[in-house]
C-alpha cells in the first residue's frame, strides 16, 4: 500500500504542501483520496484516507470538527487550501490527536488537481491506468472545466464512451461515442464506490459521488459487447468525478455571486424607483436589466428541493434561449423575473409571451409541482415594481392549485380571489390565528365575530343569520372586544378582523 511520503514525492505535490500541524509522519499508509467542503459528516471513508479541504473560510469550531472527524476514522492526513487559517488551539488538537495537517502553498495546483494526481500513484500496480489518470489531470489543469470537455477528454484518453447524471439536468451528457447505448440510470446513493453495470450488451463501470448540488453518476461504457475491467479504469473514472465535483462546485460559486448581484442591483433599483440615476441605469444595463419599453413581471415556484441559484442560472440561460429578452433572479422562496418588449404588449401577444415563458420553465423543471404568476404588462421603474407584485401575488393563487393548472396571470385574478388567496397563505393564517388567540377557545365568539363582520356590524342581521337574540350577539361582540382589546368602531381594525377571521373561519 502507498505511503504518505511516496504521495508528498509526487511531482505536483513536491513544494506544494508544507506541514501546519500535528506530526510529520510520512510513513502512513495511503488508502484512497478524498475532496471534502468540511462537514465532520463527509468523513466516513476507509482508514488511511486522505481527505483534501476545499473549503478555507471556517470557523475555530468547524476546523476542530474536521480534525476530530479525521483523527476518528484514522485518516493518513488532511490537506487545507492555502487561504486557511488554522488558529493555534485547532494545531494543538492536531498535535494531541497526532493528525497531519498539511497547507497548500499559494500559486501551487489546486487540490483537485492533487487529488488526481494522488489517485494515479494508488493505481500503480495498473499502469496503464495510472498512466491514463496522470495524462487526465494534465488535460484538466488546462482549464477545461466544462462538464463535456472533461468528459470528452477522459473518453478519448481510454478510448471508450462517457456518460454522466448531474444535479440539476433532467437528462443525462454523454459523449459522441455514447451515440445509440442506452444510458443507465442514476445511481440513488452516493457511495463513492465503482460498481460494474450493465450497457451496451457489456460489463461498464460507474460511480456515484455526491455534489453540492445532489448526488451525480459518472460512467465508462465497453465499445462494442466487451467488458471494462474496473482496475484499467478506476483511476481515471474517480479523476473525472473529482474534476467535475470540483468544477460544478466552482460554478454554484460563480452563480451564487452572480445571484446576490443581481438581487442586490434589482433591490437598488426598485429603491430608486423613478429617481434612478445614469450611474444606476447603465449598471442595470450592463447587467442585461431590461428597463426601456413595456416590461412584464413573472414569479416562479420550483419543486421544494430545487437549487434556487442554480435554477436561476438556468432558467435566464432558457428564457435567452426561446428567444425573449428578460431577467431571473432568486428572491426568497421563488424565482422573480420580467421580460421586456419594445411596444405594448396585446392579449396575443401576452398570450405568445405567457406560452414561451412556460415551455422555457419546463425545460429546467417538468415536475407538476412547478407553478408560475405573471404581472400585467407595465413601464418604467416603478411599473416594474408593480408587475412583479402583481406576478407574486398570482403566484401565490397559482401554487394553491392542483397540478395542471398552476399558472395564473393576475388579469385572470379578481379582487376577491387575491384576497382569497392572502388569507389562505399558510403565514397569514399563522398571523391571523396569533392576533384572535384570545378566543380562539370559544367557537361561539369567532363565528358571531365572523357572521357580525359579514353583515356590517348589523346587530339584527347577525342574530337572525345565527338565530339568536340580538342580546346575546351585543353580549358576545362585547366580549370580543374586551378579549381582543379593540373596537368595531375603528373601520381599520374590523377589515384586519374580518381578514383574520375569515383565514381561520372560510365558510360561513
Amino acid at each position: 500500500m502507498t505511503d504518505l511520503g511516496a504521495v508528498l514525492r509526487l511531482p505536483g505535490w513536491r513544494d506544494a504542501v508544507t506541514l501546519d500541524a500535528g506530526p510529520a509522519a510520512t510513513c502512513g499508509a495511503v488508502s484512497d483520496v478524498s475532496l471534502v467542503q468540511g462537514h465532520p459528516e463527509e468523513f466516513g471513508g476507509t482508514p488511511g484516507t486522505l481527505y483534501l479541504v476545499l473549503e478555507a473560510d471556517l470557523a475555530v469550531w468547524r476546523w476542530d470538527g474536521v480534525i476530530r472527524a479525521a483523527a476518528d476514522v484514522s485518516a493518513a492526513a488532511v490537506i487545507v487550501p492555502a487561504a486557511a487559517h488554522l488558529e493555534r488551539p485547532s494545531q494543538l488538537l492536531a498535535a494531541r490527536l497526532r493528525l497531519s495537517v498539511y497547507r497548500l502553498s499559494p500559486g501551487h495546483a489546486a487540490l483537485p488537481a492533487l487529488a488526481i494526481e494522488a489517485l494515479s500513484l494508488l493505481a500503480l500496480p495498473q499502469v496503464h491506468g495510472a498512466e491514463l489518470a496522470s495524462r487526465f489531470a494534465a488535460i484538466a489543469l488546462t482549464g477545461a472545466g466544462e462538464p463535456t470537455d472533461l468528459m470528452t477528454a477522459a473518453g478519448k484518453l481510454a478510448g471508450v464512451p462517457v456518460w454522466a447524471w448531474l444535479p440539476g439536468r433532467s437528462g443525462p451528457l454523454t459523449t459522441e461515442k455514447m451515440e445509440g447505448i442506452e444510458v443507465p440510470l442514476s445511481a440513488p446513493v452516493a457511495d463513492e464506490r465503482i460498481r460494474t453495470v450493465r450497457v451496451n450488451d457489456g460489463s461498464g463501470v460507474q460511480l456515484a459521488t455526491q455534489m453540492d448540488a445532489g448526488i451525480a453518476t459518472v460512467g465508462l461504457a465497453p465499445l462494442r459487447h466487451g467488458t471494462l475491467e474496473e482496475v484499467e479504469v478506476a483511476p481515471l473514472l474517480r479523476g473525472l468525478a473529482l474534476a467535475l465535483r470540483a468544477g460544478q462546485a466552482q460554478q454554484l460559486l460563480a452563480e451564487e455571486s452572480a445571484a446576490r448581484a443581481a438581487r442586490d442591483l434589482l433591490d437598488e433599483v426598485l429603491a430608486a424607483g423613478s429617481e434612478t440615476t445614469p450611474a444606476l441605469e447603465q449598471r442595470a444595463e450592463q447587467a442585461g436589466f431590461p428597463l426601456a419599453g413595456w416590461l412584464v413581471g413573472f414569479a416562479v415556484a420550483l419543486r421544494a428541493d430545487a437549487p434556487q441559484v442554480a435554477a436561476a442560472a438556468r432558467l435566464g440561460e432558457a428564457v435567452k434561449a426561446s428567444g425573449l429578452h428578460g431577467v431571473v433572479v432568486p428572491r426568497a422562496g421563488h424565482l422573480a423575473g420580467w421580460l421586456g418588449v419594445s411596444r405594448q404588449p396585446n392579449e396575443a401577444t401576452r398570450a405568445s409571451l405567457a406560452r414561451r415563458l412556460r415551455l422555457a420553465i419546463e425545460g429546467v423543471d417538468s415536475s407538476p409541482e412547478v407553478a408560475l404568476g405573471i404581472g400585467r404588462p407595465a413601464r418604467g421603474v416603478d411599473g416594474l415594481r408593480l408587475t412583479l407584485d402583481e406576478a407574486r401575488e398570482a403566484l401565490d393563487v397559482a401554487a394553491s392549485r392542483a397540478a395542471g393548472s398552476r399558472s395564473v396571470t393576475i388579469d385572470a385574478l379578481g379582487i376577491s380571489a387575491t384576497v382569497r388567496s392572502w388569507t389562505s397563505a399558510p403565514g397569514f393564517r399563522a398571523t391571523a390565528r396569533s392576533r384572535l388567540l384570545p378566543i380562539l377557545g370559544e367557537p361561539d365568539l369567532v363565528h358571531t365575530l365572523r357572521v357580525h363582520l359579514d353583515q356590517s356590524i348589523n346587530v339584527t342581521a347577525t342574530a337572525q343569520v345565527i338565530g339568536v337574540h340580538r342580546n346575546t350577539v351585543m353580549t358576545r361582540i362585547a366580549r370580543v372586544e374586551a378579549l381582543l382589546g379593540t373596537t368595531l368602531a375603528d373601520p381599520e381594525e374590523r377589515l384586519a378582523l374580518q381578514l383574520a377571521v375569515r383565514a381561520i373561519e372560510p365558510s360561513s
